[in-house]
């Protein structure tokens, strides 16, 4: 169908006769309006033409290495030569391109290079870095994504410690933490292959480094007390143990195990490389910092440090590594507090610069509104990494507090804290920061400011609910993605057949819960003997009323602002039971529409139940 626009006011119309009606008794031309609306439109043609450009850009400084490989490759350069080409060139890139000289390599070969390397639209650490994982993934025949760390991690760390003093990574792999740094650098791995590929990351970078092959956790009486600060990102996990006696002997937290996690051990032993008042940045798994068997961990780290900062870095920050679980940075200083009344820099990481869910983590580039690209005054491209603006939080937080082992600023920039005490108040001492986040305590002022409750007081208390299978006989069983808010589905099943999590019995009007953080799935269920898996909470409400409140609150903001703040762990976060029957809930909420939902619910159940049984 063809479109009709108004020449005066742009208005589009369908319609003959609407379109003529518009033009003769509604539109009037306005002087000049005309020569507006087409100078708006040539913008707006000019600001696609240049997102696709942009857009071409970005691809091309996605595959520059590719691009020049493929060059020096049919110009009869080895891989070997063509590695120190790159190298040469990255470093002569503010030269003039005619002044280039590289042993006897054409300068039409030289020139071709400079160009694509000047095109790019990457800063020259991250045209580094590319450098260093495409030829090392071909030379060592090894995938280095093992060892990559986000350059904007060490960006950050750089602009919160002091320069010129002397840095330790005891488990160092290639050493990305610590690169962009400037001071002694000390790399010590296990890994002799790692050793020699750190040799060569920092020989990219032009930078001078003490790279050495050793068990940081055996030689637990080397260079202690030594070093001003210790940055590390340790292997971490249950598959990540040791047992030798040797290690284990010389760590309190060990905990009295038979074997531990490296990363619990390296945390007490980058403690101990440090000088007093020294201090620790460590990437951790949100166990470390919330699961309840990790609580000795937290101790020590209580009773032998003072805790300065606590960022929670987005999902997939580290997937690129193998490593999937949600992590954070922990800043710690070597220092006995003896009263425990201090504040602790707070901050949730959204954004690092990269897109984390993208394989090889292109960079993230701003846009506005109508998605076209976001510039700076200089007519650079804006990254969108919330660790520009958290640096700055974190120097006035160290202006604030008198922090003189951290850079300072005082800008009179706002940040968030927590206090000590407030960490205290919980028995299993959560460090996991949802709980101590603005965002969090602000809904839970905003609900004790209304009529409120907790979800425990609408339910009946103390009912167990746990199941153990006879292996014959038929249950129906219901996992996490059979709930489809709110309705569910459910699997017949016997005995044998049933998973290991199907740990639940629940009956009809129990509410069940997605524990997991993420998008929250809920419902009512409708029939009684049913199984459920340890995936979801139960919640058995005393009556219809409270099954109904309880009901409207879960669909509220309020509720998964909570539910997503009070969730700890790793690989899988969840909230534990107990946080959850604290949640706070609208006791007056409106409940007409509920009791309509929850009616349709048991009808279409009735129904559904009788095809079945005719079936």
């Amino acid at each position: 169908m063809t479109t009709l626009s108004c020449p005066n006011c742009q208005r589009v119309f369908k319609i003959q006769t609407e379109y003529d009606k518009h033009i003769q008794e509604t539109c009037k031309p306005i002087p000049g309006m005309k020569d507006v609306f087409n100078k708006l439109k040539l913008k707006k043609k000019e600001e696609e033409k240049r997102k696709q450009k942009i857009i071409q850009k970005i691809k091309k400084s996605h595959n520059f290495l590719t691009t020049i490989d493929q060059y020096l490759h049919n110009n009869g350069i080895n891989r070997l030569n063509r590695f120190d080409l790159i190298k040469y060139i990255i470093h002569n890139l503010e030269n003039d391109k005619n002044n280039l000289l590289y042993k006897k390599i054409d300068h039409s070969i030289l020139s071709y290079v400079y160009d694509i390397i000047k095109d790019t639209i990457i800063n020259k650490s991250e045209i580094i870095q590319r450098l260093f994982m495409f030829y090392g993934n071909s030379n060592t025949k090894k995938d280095l994504d093992q060892f990559y760390t986000p350059l904007t991690i060490s960006q950050f760390i750089k602009k919160i410690v002091l320069p010129n003093k002397r840095y330790i990574d005891p488990a160092a792999g290639t050493g990305d933490l610590l690169i962009e740094i400037d001071g002694n650098i000390t790399l010590w791995d296990i890994s002799s292959e790692a050793t020699e590929l750190s040799k060569i990351n920092y020989g990219l970078f032009n930078k001078k480094v003490t790279s050495v092959t050793k068990d940081s956790l055996l030689k637990f009486n080397c260079k202690n007390n030594y070093y001003h600060y210790s940055i590390l990102n340790p292997p971490f996990g249950t598959k990540t143990t040791t047992d030798n006696p040797l290690i284990l002997d010389n760590y309190v937290l060990t905990n009295s195990k038979k074997k531990q996690e490296l990363g619990i051990l390296f945390i007490e032993r980058s403690i101990q490389l440090l000088r007093n008042n020294g201090v620790l940045f460590v990437i951790v798994p949100g166990g470390y910092l919330g699961n309840n068997q990790n609580l000795f961990l937290r101790n020590y780290i209580i009773e032998n440090t003072k805790i300065l900062g606590i960022l929670k870095l987005p999902d997939g920050t580290f997937a690129r590594s193998g490593t999937g679980v949600g992590t954070n940075l922990l800043i710690l200083k070597k220092e006995k507090v003896v009263t425990k009344d201090y504040s602790i820099f707070i901050s949730e990481v959204n954004d690092i610069g990269y897109e984390l869910n993208k394989k090889h983590t292109p960079i993230k580039y701003k846009k506005n509104e109508n998605d076209h690209f976001v510039f700076d005054e200089d007519n650079n491209l804006v990254i969108v990494n919330d660790f520009n603006h958290i640096s700055k939080q974190l120097q006035q937080f160290s202006f604030d507090h008198s922090i003189k082992e951290l850079q300072q600023n005082n800008s009179n920039i706002t940040y968030e804290s927590v206090n000590i005490k407030e960490i205290f108040q919980n028995k299993y001492l959560i460090m996991d920061i949802g709980r101590y986040l603005k965002k969090y305590k602000d809904t839970i002022s905003q609900l004790q400011s209304i009529s409120h409750q907790k979800i425990r007081n609408l339910c009946i208390f103390g009912v167990d609910y746990s199941f153990t299978p006879s292996k014959n006989k038929t249950y129906k069983y219901i996992d996490i993605s059979e709930v489809n808010t709110p309705l569910y589905n459910g699997k017949t099943m016997i005995g044998t057949q049933l998973p290991g999590r199907a740990k639940n019995k629940v009956k009809k009007n129990d509410i069940i819960l997605s524990r997991l953080r993420g998008n929250i799935s809920f419902s009512i269920i409708m029939e009684d003997d049913i199984i459920v898996t340890n995936g979801m909470c139960v919640l058995r409400p005393k009556d219809m009323n409270s099954l109904l409140i309880l009901f409207a609150n879960l669909y509220q903001t309020n509720f998964n602002i909570q539910h997503q703040s009070l969730t700890t762990g790793s690989i899988l976060e969840c909230i534990s039971d107990e946080d959850i029957l604290d949640i706070l809930i609208e006791d007056t909420i409106p409940i007409d529409n509920f009791q309509r939902i929850y009616d349709s619910m048991n009808s279409l159940h009735k129904e559904l139940s009788a095809i079945v049984a005719y079936i």
